[in-house]
């Protein structure tokens, strides 16, 4: 279902995707380079123009931030957006491996308390099958 939708017409994954895994009942969206706004209007028209057709936010997520090397406050915005999506339709998103950068802009923000953040990918399976 992700693999679809982060992929090009020619099922090419997105420059900031580096791979889709799914993994019992969920979804590992590994993310790489740069989500800043520079790649925000390419999540954007991908993630609110396919939502509902593809069902994207019916599974629980997991997005991976350890390759990713630049952020900034529309990364932010982009997944409050997707936060509340996935929310909606009962279903969790969790971050890991989270970036002292993206930890601070949560804080700044005031909008740590609305994520779940795991520093391993451990953690955040092992919280999801305790939620489930």
């Amino acid at each position: 279902m992700l693999q679809e939708f982060f992929s090009t017409r020619d099922s090419k994954p997105l420059s900031f995707v580096k791979s889709i895994e799914n993994h019992d009942g969920l979804q590992i969206l590994r993310l790489k380079g740069n989500i800043d706004t520079s790649t925000i209007p390419e999540i954007g028209k991908k993630m609110w123009g396919n939502r509902k057709k593809l069902g994207l936010f019916n599974k629980n997520i997991i997005m991976d931030f350890k390759d990713v090397k630049n952020i900034d406050t529309t990364t932010v915005a982009v997944l409050i957006r997707a936060l509340a999506e996935i929310k909606h339709k009962n279903s969790t998103l969790v971050i890991i491996n989270v970036t002292n950068k993206l930890k601070t802009m949560f804080e700044v923000m005031k909008v740590e308390k609305l994520f779940s953040l795991y520093d391993s990918e451990k953690e955040a399976l092992n919280s999801l099958k305790n939620k489930g």
